[in-house]
């Protein structure tokens, strides 16, 4: 897997900042942490006609939703990564009588699917 880590910062780099003291709002709650994120629509152009208020407000928008799709694909992680560490103790288990292969074989599959779901969540967002 490739480190990316330049590229988020420098996607966090180009985000408008929000204006001071602005909170942004809680993530929409989903029903699952791998359902299909809401599409994420990038900011209108802006006019010269347009008041400052109104694109305070687009960008709010903007950020809320991206803050919202980062927060689900961070619950995804996360729940994919207690998944791989509980197969990892299952790994390390050594017993002549409890052969967890169903088990692990179950989790791999789980996990793969979380993966490709995390990959198309991350598609998505970008």
């Amino acid at each position: 897997m490739a480190d990316r880590t330049a590229e988020f910062r420098a996607l966090i780099a180009s985000l408008p900042k929000p204006p001071a003291g602005m909170k942004p709002p809680p993530p929409p709650r989903r029903s699952s942490a791998l359902s299909p994120p809401v599409p994420l629509a990038a900011p209108p152009p802006s006019s010269s006609s347009s008041s400052s208020s109104s694109k305070a407000s687009q960008t709010a928008r903007f950020l809320a939703s991206f803050h919202g799709d980062a927060a689900v694909i961070s619950k995804a992680i996360q729940e994919t990564s207690k998944k791989l560490s509980h197969m990892a103790r299952l790994v390390q288990r050594k017993g002549l009588f409890d052969d967890p292969a169903e088990q692990i074989n179950q989790l791999m599959y789980s996990i793969k699917e979380d993966i490709q779901g995390l990959n198309t969540l991350v598609e998505a967002t970008q």
